[in-house]
């Protein structure tokens, strides 16, 4: 199981003195599903919540869990509870926040730049070309705990002419062993990462308009945000990926939710 940890900030709701209120989930990558949420308590931010997010994540069917997230929970706290306390798997981006391991990394993956890309990936869709290009390697010699694979993904978009729309590179570090990561699994890990953000952030704003509700009392911002996780899940679940049409198909006539209510039942009492 791969989980997407990342915070989201309630825009029209607030704590005490209108202290924003942020919502820290985590995601399972490719079903869109959210399987854990806390609220950020005010005077702090998410990368605390690391712990109290995944303490009920279970290991799942499979038995193994990476935890990707972005460069704001490259932490060595977080590293130590993630691979060391609970046995899952990190894939952390190094950025400045994390100067001196971000030197680290890059040295130790630089003189694979000058080699053949140990995978490639070309999107041209949407009227671009799209380029990702990863190198992984061991993280030898790097002083972080559980790191055991260090990796750069390139990140090219051109237009069909040939010209340089953007370029970028994302410096990786994971607990995950070469012997068992691939360049394509880490590129997968990486990419797929922001599906948090289209999933879950985008269709709570633009189905369910969660950033325009002005909630300020209790816990009532929280409870309604674990509403709509609860209910763009089990649409997923149920083979449902268009949320916003199929929320409008449900609008026309609330009886449509019951089959897909007793395909949730169903598929419990088949476990």
């Amino acid at each position: 199981m791969r989980l997407a940890i990342d915070g989201k900030v309630l825009r029209g709701s607030w704590i005490g003195d209108h202290e924003s209120f942020t919502l820290f989930s985590a995601m399972i990558h490719c079903d869109g599903v959210t399987v854990a949420q806390v609220a950020v308590p005010p005077g702090t931010n998410e990368i605390t919540q690391v712990t109290a997010l995944l303490d009920g994540v279970s290991r799942g069917v499979d038995g193994r869990v990476v935890v990707t997230m972005d460069a704001a929970h490259t932490q060595r706290e977080t590293a130590e509870y993630i691979a060391g306390e609970r046995g899952f798997d990190y894939v952390m981006t190094v950025k400045g926040n994390q100067a001196v391991l971000k030197e680290k990394v890059f040295d130790r993956v630089l003189p694979l730049l000058r080699k053949t890309p140990h995978h490639v990936v070309v999107d041209d869709t949407h009227g671009r070309i799209r380029r990702w290009t990863t190198w992984i390697t061991d993280a030898g010699g790097i002083d972080f705990p559980h790191a055991r694979s260090v990796a750069c993904v390139k990140r090219e978009e051109t237009t069909f002419s040939g010209e340089l729309v953007s370029k970028e590179r994302a410096w990786i570090i994971t607990s995950q062993n070469t012997t068992t990561v691939t360049a394509e699994d880490l590129h997968d890990q990486v990419r797929d990462h922001w599906g948090i953000e289209n999933k879950s952030h985008h269709v709570r704003d633009t189905t369910y308009h969660e950033d325009a509700q002005q909630i300020y009392t209790g816990t009532g911002a929280h409870i309604l945000a674990t509403l709509r996780n609860t209910a763009i899940s089990m649409l997923r679940i149920t083979g449902h990926n268009d949320i916003r049409r199929t929320t409008e198909w449900i609008s026309r006539d609330r009886t449509r939710t019951l089959p897909l209510l007793s395909l949730q039942v169903a598929g419990r009492n088949t476990q």
